[in-house]
């Protein structure tokens, strides 16, 4: 059961917090990566990681029965370099997003001089609403 937040662990007032928080608002690209590649992607959002989940499924097979078969290696080749290809590529930029994600956070604990509990505590009070 979630433990719902509750005003009293906040030491700040939400005027004061809106506005360091919107001081400090994700990029685009970091919107775009946690709507469509976190665990809180709605299931209207899936089409675009479901798309590349089958894309990537679909090289290995073709990677793993050329092998299996003894198709060309021209065949397995390219399928294993665009596999791994995509997945450097989503690694990166998950943890980049991770990363700066992170910072940003960081800094508007840092502003606002409280701990990571308050923060959390905020964001399900005042934003997740």
């Amino acid at each position: 059961m979630m433990k719902i937040p509750n005003k009293k662990n906040i030491l700040f007032t939400e005027n004061e917090f809106n506005t360091i928080y919107n001081n400090h608002l994700p990029a685009k690209w970091l919107i775009f990566i946690f709507k469509y590649f976190s665990k809180e992607t709605e299931k209207k959002d899936l089409k675009l990681s479901n798309t590349i989940m089958y894309i990537l499924l679909t090289l290995f097979l073709i990677g793993f029965s050329g092998t299996i078969l003894q198709l060309s290696q021209l065949i397995i080749l390219w399928s294993t370099l665009i596999f791994s290809g995509i997945i450097v590529i989503i690694s990166i930029t998950l943890f980049l997003a991770f990363i700066v994600n992170n910072r940003r956070i960081k800094k508007i604990i840092k502003e606002l001089n409280c701990t990571t509990l308050e923060y959390n505590n905020a964001v399900d009070l005042w934003k997740n609403n």
